[in-house]
């Protein structure tokens, strides 16, 4: 299981070379990760290039990279993460993918992952926003929001938790720093309130399909009179919604 984001598909040129570990909770479960590249300067890239930015070592079947890149590893071991990397500025280029982390005993193929959104920047700038937590301030050259599929994460769940956890919502982060990378996640406490509201929120959005898919199928069973009248609804007391056809008076 590999899914590769990257800003120059040309090996050769990638400076900054990114693996995503997953494990624990995320491996078995499945969840969201947020990725964020961050430019910065040549200055600042030299420093990254004589610093350990290695938590394992990477996988050995990569393609080589630019002579002055930077292998970097990470592990998301979480159901959500916001990940950052650095790469340089200007003539910089990227890659990364997710693999599952070496200990991991779920097969590969039983998992895979799947982009859910893509951040906009700015058309003067090419930046997008500025990072809350992790690399305080600085911006992204593009978020990227990915689904790691499991049995117990379908994908709009995986959405609702993104949302949940952003951290406009004020959901306090804890960050595991390198020089040039960061996975940011949420302490058990925090993850505990999240988690209430995520299933909330859950509950609440398949509730609205459901309610979606009752008006639709309404509009379908009226046949020929869909345009001589109109659903009418009614809430039972488990909020869910059923709709009843009813022709206009004069039709």
């Amino acid at each position: 299981m590999v899914l590769l984001g990257c800003k120059d598909s040309a090996a050769q040129k990638v400076q900054a070379d990114v693996t995503i570990y997953l494990s624990g909770e995320i491996w078995a479960r499945g969840g969201a990760v947020k990725v964020n590249p961050l430019p910065v300067s040549q200055a600042r890239w030299r420093e990254v290039l004589a610093a350990d930015n290695v938590v394992i070592a990477p996988p050995g079947d990569l393609k080589p990279i630019a002579p002055d890149g930077k292998r970097m590893t990470v592990v998301v071991d979480k159901q959500y993460a916001d990940v950052q990397f650095l790469y340089p500025e200007g003539r910089g280029n990227f890659t990364f993918r997710f693999k599952p982390h070496p200990d991991e005993k779920i097969p590969a193929a039983e998992r895979s992952v799947r982009i859910l959104t893509i951040g906009g920047v700015d058309s003067n700038t090419n930046l997008g926003e500025e990072m809350k937590v992790g690399f305080k301030g600085m911006p992204t050259a593009g978020i990227q929001v990915f689904h790691i599929i499991a049995p117990d994460t379908n994908e709009r769940s995986a959405r609702v938790l993104a949302g949940v956890a952003d951290p406009i919502n004020g959901m306090a982060m804890t960050c595991a720093m390198r020089s040039a990378t960061s996975v940011c996640t949420h302490d058990a406490q925090t993850w505990q309130t999240m988690v209430v509201q995520w299933e909330k929120e859950k509950i609440e959005l398949d509730q609205e399909y459901r309610r979606m898919a009752a008006l639709e199928r309404c509009y379908d069973g009226a046949g020929l009179q869909r345009g001589k009248g109109t659903c009418e609804p009614t809430v039972d007391s488990q909020g869910e919604t059923t709709y009843t056809f009813r022709l206009t008076t004069g039709s």
